[in-house]
């Protein structure tokens, strides 16, 4: 599986990977990467069939996350910072998991360690098949529309400034790519960590918008779960932590990772 990458900063600098979410691509970051580096080497690829990542390959969680690695390899860094956003957040722990000496610290934004209840699984496959269907049956710009009138994206029509940016850059997408992204490393099928937990060793910033209900109660159950963690709240911001409050977010990110850990 080869990855496309895009890069900001100094190579000389501390890098750190971005992974972005679903229907997302590296291009998310740029602004974020601004403010990071210096001092950081912001690393941001476009996950598998997202941006210019449209791979022919197996578009599995184990997969992604072995490219992800190999490429890292390639570019001969051995050991960096991570921060993921929802689907990024995922294949972040699970890459922390993976190889934790790899991993310095780990930010993740709007993230959960899966889903560990099986009829729940099932059927989040099932509504992952569907929304797939809708993707080769309708196109990329009908599903986009569908897609933010979910009750999860509810905050960002206080910004149809905003929300009509995101939706035009997410129609840019490929619509057999989002179908395979979300058959291969959707939350249906993503492996529940839940239960390794305890084991993480590295230090972890959570994230999230306030108005982000769900997911500040993943974040709270996610934090009684670690050792080495520090939750954060953004006001005025829902899911799309970063879009939505993104000085806020980007003080608080770069805060901790140029602070001690813990």
């Amino acid at each position: 599986m080869r990855l496309h990458w895009t890069y900001h900063g100094d190579p000389d600098h501390p890098p750190l990977l971005l992974l972005h979410g679903f229907l997302g691509c590296s291009a998310d970051w740029l602004d974020l990467a601004e403010v990071l580096a210096p001092p950081h080497y912001c690393l941001m690829p476009d996950l598998p069939g997202h941006g210019e990542s449209l791979v022919a390959q197996e578009y599995g969680t184990e997969a992604t996350v072995a490219a992800l690695m190999a490429d890292l390899d390639e570019l001969s860094i051995t050991r960096t910072d991570l921060l993921g956003y929802s689907l990024g957040g995922r294949l972040a722990l699970y890459l922390a998991f993976t190889d934790p000496d790899r991993v310095g610290r780990l930010v993740l934004e709007s993230t959960t360690a899966g889903l560990d209840d099986e009829a729940e699984r099932r059927a989040r496959r099932i509504w992952d098949a569907r929304w797939a269907a809708v993707l080769r049956t309708d196109g990329v710009a009908a599903f986009v529309d569908a897609w933010y009138r979910q009750p999860l994206f509810a905050s960002l029509r206080r910004r149809p400034d905003l929300l009509e940016d995101l939706e035009a850059r997410r129609r840019l997408n490929d619509a057999e790519g989002l179908a395979r992204s979300l058959e291969g490393i959707g939350a249906g099928v993503f492996p529940s960590l839940w239960h390794r937990l305890q084991e993480m060793d590295i230090p972890v910033m959570l994230i999230n918008g306030s108005l982000d209900d769900r997911y500040c109660a993943l974040a709270s159950r996610l934090e009684s779960g670690l050792s080495h963690v520090r939750h954060v709240e953004v006001a005025e911001a829902g899911h799309n932590t970063h879009l939505e409050n993104p000085r806020v977010f980007a003080s608080a990110v770069r805060e901790y990772l140029l602070g001690s850990v813990g």
